[in-house]
């Protein structure tokens, strides 16, 4: 869901990965990912790291003691219920919120790639690096659907194992927002714009 309130209103469930996890019983029933851009400047110093983490979590704090039971309106009425989220050490409150995982990525290589009018000609194909035998991949090349997203993601990795050993042989998508379905050609870049906060929890619900 990408319509909940602010400042982390980007939702998905993700408990399908716990299984994975190797949680000593009992562990979390559920995983949630909350999401969103976070107005910060920090990535233009990424030493920086320290000091955007901790309002990274004085966001989170906030967002799920004012915003959190309007995704779940039975999480504490009137006030989040803090004893919802896993905690391993079992502390209180919102000290629970330092067993989540807290991310604010504002490393160059961390951050969106946007999309400019007339900065997709900077883009590098996966077959484009320049060196024998280096194919690239990520939603930053030209995949032909140049926007920050898991699927043009998907698409580079498609792409960079057609020009290793030819297969797929097509990569739906790649001529979408292209006239004629060709991508024009490109070269190198993408620019990098803002930074993403990225919060997992872990849930007992």
């Amino acid at each position: 869901m990408v319509s909940g309130p602010q400042a982390l209103q980007i939702w998905a469930d993700m408990s399908q990965v716990l299984p994975c996890e190797g949680w000593a019983s009992p562990g979390p029933r559920s995983l949630h990912y909350f999401c969103n851009v976070l107005a910060s400047q920090a990535y233009r110093r990424p030493p920086a790291r320290d000091e955007i983490d901790g309002d990274v979590r004085a966001l989170a704090v906030a967002w799920f003691e004012d915003e959190a039971c309007k995704f779940w309106p039975d999480a504490g009425k009137p006030h989040f219920d803090w004893n919802i989220l896993v905690d391993p050490q079992d502390r209180v409150g919102p000290k629970r919120i330092d067993a989540q995982v807290l991310r604010a990525n504002v490393d160059p290589s961390g951050c969106c790639v946007s999309s400019a009018a007339g900065s997709t000609q900077w883009r590098m194909k996966t077959d484009g690096s320049g060196f024998a035998h280096l194919y690239l991949a990520g939603a930053w090349i030209d995949t032909g659907f140049n926007t920050e997203c898991l699927e043009a993601a998907v698409m580079s990795g498609k792409q960079a194992s057609r020009a290793i050993c030819g297969s797929p042989a097509v990569v739906t998508g790649e001529g979408f927002l292209h006239a004629g379905g060709s991508p024009g050609v490109s070269a190198f870049g993408g620019l990098l714009r803002g930074a993403l906060s990225a919060l997992g929890v872990f849930s007992r619900a």
